[in-house]
């Protein structure tokens, strides 16, 4: 299943708006951070405007900058975006009528440093991540009550456009487990997920790649594990 974007036009009510396509939603993620980040007088998307994961806006006056901004900034990531007109007033102006686009039950969770989520798999959506301080393990739940905050970890260099950065693959975050009675930090010991562990790194992919599965051996609902090949899973990380 691809994922969609609504581009708004600010400043050019009658040509039409944008629909762009990428694989999934980390490709989408990692296109607008290289909008915003990319500091250049050459056909510049520094404006862009992120309402929500699927709907942005941007000043246009003349057509085609997504485009131009890609041939000229972003080559890279040709193989990997689309960018087609839509709804404009006339026939001279767009391809057709507003499409509805795809959404699930990521589609209105913003990731961002500093925010909490629960975490659940995708193959089987009703276990979450649960954190057991009896065993201080990381484990699968049916009930959502354990979140987990998710902070960057920076080179240690700063600029104005990071409270607009979300989450993107190569990030390298820190995971703390939160509760009424204390916050704690995620480790890894034995390839288990636990707070036992001096806190750890891991990379905001890891939810994607199959790093993080689960081992259902010792406890009827699951260890999360890190990095064990047979135990893979893709997650959701929700609201």
């Amino acid at each position: 299943m691809v994922y969609q974007v609504y581009l708004n036009w600010i400043g050019n009510q009658y040509d039409g708006r944008e629909l762009l396509v990428f694989p999934n939603r980390q490709y989408a993620d990692e296109f607008y951070n290289r909008c915003i980040t990319t500091n250049t007088s050459t056909n510049p998307l520094t404006d862009v405007v992120r309402y929500s994961p699927q709907f942005w806006s941007f000043h246009m006056e003349n057509e085609s900058r997504p485009f131009y901004f890609i041939q000229t900034n972003a080559k890279d990531l040709i193989p990997t975006v689309m960018a087609a007109r839509i709804s404009g007033y006339d026939n001279n102006h767009a391809t057709g009528a507003m499409p509805i686009i795809h959404t699930d039950s990521t589609s209105n969770t913003e990731y961002k440093s500093g925010k909490s989520y629960y975490i659940r798999t995708k193959a089987t959506p009703h276990l979450y991540w649960f954190h057991d301080t009896s065993t201080s393990h990381i484990q699968l739940d049916s009930i959502k009550r354990t979140k987990f905050q998710f902070d960057r970890q920076n080179s240690g260099s700063t600029s104005p456009t990071d409270v607009l950065l979300v989450l993107e693959r190569k990030d390298h975050v820190r995971l703390t487990a939160l509760s009424a009675s204390g916050n704690t930090e995620v480790g890894v010991c034995n390839s288990h997920v636990t707070t036992s562990a001096k806190s750890f790194e891991f990379t905001f992919g890891s939810f994607y790649n199959g790093d993080l599965g689960v081992d259902w051996a010792f406890k009827s609902n699951g260890f999360v594990t890190y990095q064990v090949n047979y135990s893979g899973e893709e997650w959701e990380i929700v609201s």
